[in-house]
């Protein structure tokens, strides 16, 4: 009897141990899908669940600032070195001028004219050029056809961006005339000019490049003379080709042709002529011709083709090309170069 109960509370426990053990399982197993549970509420999805969802907007990274990036910055790709720009030219042997830097400014300037015919010609090579010149005016409108024709060349001239100035009516020398005379001289070829053109004059040459101060202050002008005289006026007016034509037993038009060679190698100094190839072209130089000789067309123009073959020489007028230096051309003043003389 007493075997039997102890059997029966053995069986009892071990039935409370099994259903203790079982509890136990299944407690850690509610715990488990507690925890899963709890992970799933606090994913954000829109799945509906039995616990609330936090929906709370995060917060939003600052914009960063249009000079940073939050990725990566590419490694930059080198950037050639340009080949620098000079900085320094010798004062004097080419222009410092920024439209003109590293080139020689030179000045072509004509006296004597307009001529009705050879004044055309050479106004029709400057053109095809695109070459600008300054025209030293005399005998303006002495006769009725002289009027017409010197009003068409005049207009010409300026409308082809050339500049005009004063040489006198009657090309008298101004140091050996009154200062009325001076003041008449200068007046009527400002006046008649303006009146055909419009044009008012700002600039003047003496004849044969003579003044002097009080000559200058009646001017009340800039004095515009030369650097480098051509000799156009000893070699190649009519009668001197004539003659070197004679006395070298060649033809006119032989005579012609090695006189305007003569003058253009002497220019570009291929061969030494005291008084031709006394100054060099160079930048700042004015040059001197006469629109009176047919030839000097012809020398003009072989000069200016000569020149620009280097691609080193700007043609500007008088004014231009002493603006061109940082200059204000100054009444009184005396400019053998497009810089003033520093004594007079």
């Amino acid at each position: 009897m007493k075997s039997e109960e102890k059997e029966i509370k053995l069986r009892k426990f071990i039935i409370i141990l099994a259903i203790a053990a079982m509890c136990l399982v299944m407690a850690t197993i509610l715990n488990e899908c507690a925890r899963d549970l709890d992970s799933l509420a606090h994913k954000p999805t829109s799945s509906p669940t039995d616990e609330p969802i936090n929906t709370a907007t995060p917060e939003a990274s600052p914009t960063p600032n249009p000079t940073e990036t939050a990725t990566e910055e590419p490694t930059p790709t080198p950037t050639p070195t340009p080949t620098p720009t000079p900085t320094f030219v010798p004062d004097g042997e080419y222009s410092q001028n920024e439209k003109y830097f590293g080139k020689k400014v030179i000045v072509l300037t004509f006296d004597d004219g307009p001529h009705r015919i050879i004044t055309d010609r050479l106004l029709d090579g400057l053109k095809e050029r695109g070459v600008k010149a300054t025209f030293f005016v005399t005998a303006i409108g002495r006769t009725n056809s002289d009027w017409e024709s010197d009003k068409r060349i005049l207009n010409r001239m300026i409308e082809e961006g050339h500049e005009i100035g004063n040489h006198t009516q009657e090309h008298k020398r101004l140091t050996e005339i009154s200062d009325e005379e001076i003041r008449e001289q200068l007046g009527i070829v400002h006046e008649r000019v303006k009146e055909m053109t419009g044009y008012d004059i700002k600039i003047f040459r003496p004849p044969g490049g003579d003044d002097n101060e009080a000559v200058r202050e009646v001017a009340n002008m800039p004095s515009i003379k030369w650097s480098v005289d051509t000799r156009d006026w000893e070699h190649l007016n009519e009668t001197a080709l004539m003659k070197y034509a004679e006395e070298n037993d060649m033809t006119y038009e032989e005579a012609r042709q090695d006189r305007i060679q003569y003058i253009l190698d002497a220019l570009m100094r291929r061969i030494y002529d005291t008084e031709i190839s006394y100054n060099s072209i160079k930048h700042g130089s004015i040059l001197l011709f006469h629109d009176l000789y047919d030839a000097t067309v012809d020398l003009v123009l072989a000069l200016v083709d000569e020149l620009m073959e280097s691609d080193e020489y700007v043609f500007l007028t008088v004014s231009e090309a002493i603006e061109s230096e940082g200059i204000v051309p100054v009444s009184g003043h005396v400019y053998d170069t497009i810089w003033p003389r520093q004594s007079v």
